[in-house]
C-alpha cells in the first residue's frame, strides 16, 4: 500500500486481479485504503484459483483496461 501511495500518481490505473481468497483478500483490503485501486473480477463465482482463467473473469479485465486506454486518447 505505501508503493500504490507513494506512486500511483504514476499511473493511468491501478488494477488488482485476483481470484484465490487470500490474494483477493488483501486486495480489498489494500481497496479500501487506496480507493483509487480497482480490484477485478468485480464478483468472482468462487474465491479459488480456477475463476483467475474463467474466460468471463479475463473479459472483465480486458474490456476495464481497454476502457482506460481509450479514455486517454
Amino acid at each position: 500500500m505505501t508503493y500504490l501511495e507513494h506512486h500511483g500518481s504514476h499511473y493511468d490505473a491501478r488494477i488488482g486481479y485476483a481470484t484465490s481468497s487470500a490474494y483477493r483478500t488483501v486486495l480489498e483490503q489494500a481497496a479500501k485504503k487506496v480507493p483509487s485501486l480497482q480490484v477485478l473480477p468485480v464478483k468472482p463465482k468462487t474465491r479459488r484459483l480456477t475463476e483467475f482463467f474463467r474466460r468471463e473473469n479475463i473479459a472483465e479485465l480486458v474490456e476495464r483496461i481497454s476502457a482506460i486506454l481509450d479514455s486517454e486518447e
